[in-house]
């Protein structure tokens, strides 16, 4: 509604007043629910193109962040040596493209730990634009998203890793959080938001309205990443698919193949990125073995973790789990440290339970499947359980019994992800796994296969659970 400039009366005016607190209210609760988000710019653009492509990433930027529910406020550019360092510990600078760096900043642990408090502070929930990845900071960031790539031939500026054959010589610069445990969920959060944002529609109008600004063939839109270098190129013809085989999620069928809606998921992605290698299945011991002795293995269903995670890139989650301590008449704790440790406690075999609940002192054993472990617990063969509801809900799969088993004590919410090998994996390949993933759950087709899934889990398993944003959340959605 367009409010006239002129009024002629005082009704009209009093009518204005109203108008505008109502708007001032209104804009206020909205700003009250939108927390602010600095940002700062740590790299030059560069020689190519640079107004377009600080306008390219401002606007980038703003809707991931606008999308995750925050409001982006941009800081002045400044060089990646002056958000790290103080005066008294900048050492030796040396020219890199349009930015300094110093010696120090080649190793950020050396100089300052990660665990010191200013540190900590100034770097919770602070987004970085234009960081280039190498090599030497490969943990020191959660890359949240790829922003531009470059040509690195003329040793200007240093190289990415791991780029892939046929795009040697590139450096990619990033949308990036320090990688500290304060910017863990915000990481996850945010690497989710931008891969959804880069596969709608609005997106693509963005690249259009930078495209129309670009002069140079070299200059093109490649699996979301401007670059200067033209199309980025993938090889998938050694991609190996392995699946960890997981109740309702991907199992065996009658005819020997993965069913479940991580496969479906899965296969489903596969198609959009058109990869055709066969998807496999073998134990955990196995998958691990793989993936972290072999470039360009995806797993599936595989469950994040502190280990885990640097081996990793993790393309997008399938399910999570509110995991704990279920018995019967076993007390109710606040945490499972506060469980005696004469506990006997039931996990799976190869599960990171065991290992966590081994390492805590407990009297842990390992069973082969969901169903054995709530037949122990009910025998009185362990206290516990470490699971979820919605393992506990499986493996009792209706008896009557087990409506006496009761939470004890919550441990984590984990996720389980599809995740592609780290080493000497492409990341080009991350990018189009992600932007597949992101197409896919909005599709209507796995909507419907979602839908259908969940009612017949319902019905034949009474597992409690719902589905947000094609994420299997394994207990009953709160209202």
């Amino acid at each position: 509604m367009e409010i006239t400039r002129h009024f002629p009366s005082a009704l009209a005016r009093l009518a204005l007043c109203l108008a505008l607190l109502f708007y001032t209210v209104a804009h206020s609760v909205v700003q009250a629910k939108s927390s602010v988000m600095p940002v700062s710019t740590v790299e030059s653009t560069g020689g190519i193109h640079p107004d377009v492509l600080s306008a390219y990433q401002h606007s980038l930027v703003t809707e991931i962040v606008k999308v995750a529910g925050y409001q982006a406020q941009f800081d002045s550019s400044l060089s990646l040596a002056s958000t790290l360092f103080t005066s008294e510990n900048v050492g030796n600078t040396e020219s890199v493209g349009n930015t300094e760096r110093t010696e120090s900043t080649k190793g950020i642990e050396s100089t300052i730990g990660t665990n010191d408090v200013k540190f900590r502070q100034a770097h919770s929930k602070r987004l970085y634009t234009g960081v280039r990845r190498t090599p030497e900071n490969e943990h020191q960031y959660y890359w949240i998203t790829p922003i531009a790539a470059f040509s690195c031939a003329n040793n200007t500026i240093e190289c990415s890793n791991n780029m892939g054959e046929g795009n040697t010589d590139v450096s990619l610069s990033y949308l990036a959080l320090y990688n500290i445990v304060e910017n863990k969920e915000l990481a996850e959060s945010l690497s989710l938001t931008a891969s959804e944002f880069k596969a709608s529609a609005s997106y693509q109008e963005l690249q259009n309205e930078i495209s129309a600004k670009l002069d140079s063939p070299q200059s093109v839109f490649s699996f979301g990443i401007l670059s200067f270098v033209g199309n980025l190129h993938v090889d998938t013809s050694n991609l190996w698919i392995i699946s960890d085989l997981v109740p309702l999620f991907s199992q065996l069928g009658e005819r020997n193949e993965l069913e479940g809606l991580a496969a479906d998921f899965v296969r489903e992605v596969l198609i959009d990125a058109e990869i055709t290698s066969p998807i496999l299945y073998a134990p955990w011991d196995r998958i691990a073995k793989e993936a972290t002795t072999k470039s360009n293995v995806l797993v599936f269903s595989i469950v994040l973790t502190a280990e885990r995670e640097p081996i990793f890139h993790w393309i997008t989650p399938i399910s999570r789990n509110l995991h704990g301590f279920f018995g019967i008449n076993q007390g109710t704790f606040e945490k499972i440290d506060d469980v005696p440790l004469k506990t006997r406690v039931g996990t799976l075999k190869n599960d990171y339970r065991f290992d966590v609940a081994a390492s805590r002192g407990f009297d842990a054993k390992a069973y082969g499947s969901w169903p054995e472990m709530v037949e122990a617990v009910l025998k009185n063969e362990v206290d516990v359980i470490f699971g979820s509801q919605g393992a506990v809900d499986f493996g009792c799969n209706g008896n009557a019994r087990c409506s006496d088993i009761q939470q004890v004590a919550p441990y984590n919410v984990s996720s389980t992800y599809l995740a592609l090998s780290k080493l000497d994996t492409s990341l080009v390949l991350v990018e189009k796994l992600k932007l597949a993933s992101a197409r896919i759950k909005k599709s209507n087709k796995f909507k419907q296969t979602s839908q259908a899934w969940s009612e017949a889990v319902h019905n034949n398993h009474n597992v409690a659970h719902h589905i947000e944003n094609g994420v299997v959340h394994l207990w009953k959605k709160q209202k």
